[in-house]
């Protein structure tokens, strides 16, 4: 007999539904976020079990790694696509394991994409980096407002964000308390700028070593190849390549930004 599993995975626990290969649901439970629990409730069910569906939430890295190492079949379920199924959902459900589950039956999964385990940490490192820039924005918003709010000028943002030059302080000269608003922008901001620079060295470092995805793109994939060789013709090969990196960097952003998968048609146009 054929199994279809999915966990509806949460912060502390995990809720695992499991149906044959008819649809019929054969088991259900509750169960911790514990490698050693989970391994131990799939162990009478392990032979038959065709796939096991984790949803593409924040915490899904352990559970994914976990059940691959185990020899599990582990489909990564694409939330921003599955609501087109929503009717195959009962409403009485509770949890949406074996709503995932069915869809891996009926061959109809929208699947993300399992970026390999090494890889990850970059991945995070980047959002981490995003996350302060997004901080020292907000600061840079907030002492622009308090600048041109009590002095009717306005401090250009790289100004702000020179990291030799104290710009900001001769703008609220004369009110102590102004001037501490100032103080503690302008240090919270030179502190993110500082943290922001490590991050983009260490990554550039990283990608210095990593393979040139142009250079392989154009090599392996007929699309990728076309659209170089039609840059190539106005242009040296030194352009056309950038022009495909350039291209590559951008659906890459999407693909992280949207959790869609890459689309050719588009990538290319």
């Amino acid at each position: 007999m054929r199994l279809y599993s999915a966990f509806d995975l949460h912060s502390n626990n995990s809720y695992l539904g499991i149906i044959d290969e008819n649809g019929k649901r054969i088991f259900k439970r509750k169960l911790p976020n514990e490698a050693a629990m989970i391994k131990l409730t799939l162990i009478p069910f392990k032979s038959e079990i065709e796939g096991i569906v984790v949803e593409s939430t924040y915490n899904w890295y352990w559970l994914v790694d976990m059940l691959a190492e185990d020899g599990y079949r582990v489909h990564l379920a694409n939330p921003t696509k599955i609501q087109q199924y929503s009717g195959l959902k009962y409403s009485n459900d509770k949890h949406d394991s074996f709503w995932l589950a069915e869809m891996l039956r009926l061959g109809i999964l929208p699947e993300g994409y399992i970026y390999p385990k090494e890889s990850r940490p970059i991945r995070d490192l980047l959002r981490k980096r995003s996350h302060l820039v997004r901080l020292r924005t907000s600061l840079i918003t907030s002492l622009q407002n308090i600048i041109t709010r009590n002095g009717g000028s306005n401090l250009k943002v790289n100004d702000i964000k020179a990291l030799t030059t104290d710009r900001v302080q001769p703008l609220l000269e004369g009110n102590d308390d102004l001037a501490l608003a100032g103080k503690v922008s302008k240090d919270s901001i030179d502190s993110l700028s500082r943290q922001i620079k490590a991050i983009e060295k260490v990554i550039e470092g990283r990608i210095h070593l990593s393979s040139e995805a142009a250079d392989h793109a154009r090599r392996y994939d007929a699309e990728a190849r076309k659209f170089f060789n039609r840059k190539l013709k106005n242009a040296n090969a030194t352009i056309a390549h950038n022009a495909l990196a350039h291209k590559l960097a951008r659906a890459a952003y999407y693909i992280m930004r949207d959790g869609v998968d890459f689309m050719p048609d588009k990538a290319f146009a």
